[in-house]
Formats: C-alpha cells, structure tokens, sequence
C-alpha cells in the first residue's frame, strides 16, 4: 500500500490543473459569481492532490458538457493551496480534497457535496438533480410569491372596497344628517311663523279686549243713564203738551216784541238825525 501511494504521489504533476477547463474562482471573483443567477458547482482542490488530478479529465468532460448544453451551469474550480483562497475554503468547511460543493442559483451558500463516484455520468446525474430541483424549488417560490401577491392585491383591493364603502356610508350619512338639518330649518321656520301669527292674534284679541272694554263702558254708563231716567217722576203727556203750546206762543210774542222795539229805535234814530 506505502509503496502504491509512493507511485501515485510521485505520477502527480504539480502542473496538470493549469490544463483543466473548470472557469477559476479566487478572492478576487468569486462574489461575483457565487448567488447570483447561475448554477455553480465548485471543484475545491490542491495542485498536490493525486485524486483531484485524476478527476482533472473526468470533470473536463462535465465543463463541456454544460458549456454546450447550460450556459446557466457553472463548472468552476478553486486552488486551496493559493493563500489569498484559504480563508474561503476555511469559510465554506472545505478540509480534504476535492470537495465539490453545489451553489444553487441566489444563494452565496452551499446546498449540497457531491459523494459518490467521481465519473462524468455520476456528476451529471448529481448536477441535473440538484438544478432540477432548484428550477422547481424556484418556481414553487416564484408561485408562492405569485399567490402571495394575488392575495396581497386581493387583501388591497378588499380594503379599496371596504374604504370605497365606508366612504359611500358616510357621504350617505352626510346626506341624511343634511337632509335632517333641512327639515330642522323647515320646521324652525313653521314654528316661528306660527309663533309670529300666534303674536298677531294675541295683539289682535287685546285690541278687541280694549274695545270691549270701552262698549263695557259705554254700555254702563247708559244703564246708570237709563236708571236715573226711571227715578224721575212721571209727567202727564197733555199737560206737557199744553206748556209746551204756551211756551211756544210766549217765544214768538217776545220774538215780536223784540224786533217791534228794535224798529221804533231805527225810526227815532232817523228822525233826530
């Protein structure tokens, strides 16, 4: 066994991963590649590594075979024993090699190592698995996120309904509450004008009551009038008629009397002048 070892490190030539068609990731790319849109699968190694090596050719055939058939597959490569590298290799618990780790697409974390064999058909059939099911792990996200935002804008426009009809409630509340103050104003009005007639009538009902008052008078004072005329002595009509024909002819003798006596002095007046 020592000395199988002896021959597969000293067949190792510390040259043959410069030959390998795996596109590189360093320290100074690898964020550039890793979550972003692609598929990557990494191939962490050491130049020293005698099994790396003999994958060399086997996971050549894996670059080419995605390069030709899925561009969103990358093949890529990592030199753990460069010393700007060792703290990547560190950061993603790589400690033997190779480790091949499997980057699905959005995520700068790993998903899956690959554990089996290390021939092309065993890589392919690992990588299409895992990209088969990250496409559908993407699309059962896409569609929840698509649920999510049908029911997002359900919910909306459920809440647009909901203020659309608070609003049609309150402007018909408003309407109402106007209509009610109309009625409030028309009834105030009515109430008024019929207070104001009711004033108009109490005015007129105490002019009436000073006119009454004043018949009340009036009509007393004849009753008093009437009353004395009772208490006079009665008087015999043909004797009143008999003074009142004396009395007639004494007027008229006097009238004569006068104007006779107011004759003689003109005539006297006449002849002394």
């Amino acid at each position: 066994m020592i000395i199988v070892l002896l021959l597969l490190l000293f067949d190792v030539n510390a040259d043959w991963y410069h030959s390998t068609l795996a596109f590189t990731l360093a320290a100074n790319n690898y964020q550039q590649h890793l979550g972003q849109d692609k598929h990557v699968v990494l191939d962490f190694f050491t130049p020293w590594c005698i099994y790396c090596q003999h994958m060399a050719g086997e996971f050549n055939q894996v670059f080419e075979h995605y390069q030709a058939t899925r561009p969103d597959i990358l093949i890529a490569k990592m030199n753990c024993d460069e010393q700007q590298n060792q703290h990547i290799c560190h950061h993603f618990g790589v400690h033997s090699f190779p480790t091949i780790l499997y980057f699905p697409p959005g995520q700068d974390r790993p998903t899956s190592q690959f554990q089996n064999h290390r021939r092309y058909d065993f890589f392919v059939q690992w990588i299409d698995s895992l990209a088969q099911m990250s496409e559908q792990t993407k699309q059962e996200i896409q569609q929840q996120q698509l649920e999510k935002m049908q029911k997002d804008q359900e919910e909306q426009e459920q809440r647009l309904r909901e203020m659309l009809e608070l609003e049609r409630q309150k402007q018909i509340e408003l309407e109402e509450q106007e209509k009610q103050r109309e009625e409030e104003i028309k009834i105030s009005q009515s109430i008024q004008q019929q207070i104001t007639e009711a004033n108009t009538f109490i005015e007129t009902i105490k002019g009436m009551e000073k006119e009454i008052y004043t018949l009340q008078q009036q009509t007393a004072e004849i009753n008093s009038k009437m009353s004395q005329i009772k208490k006079l002595p009665k008087v015999n009509v043909n004797h009143a008629l008999v003074f009142a024909i004396i009395g007639f002819f004494i007027g008229v003798a006097m009238t004569s009397f006068v104007c006779l006596f107011q004759k003689t002095n003109n005539a006297n007046a006449e002849k002394g002048m």
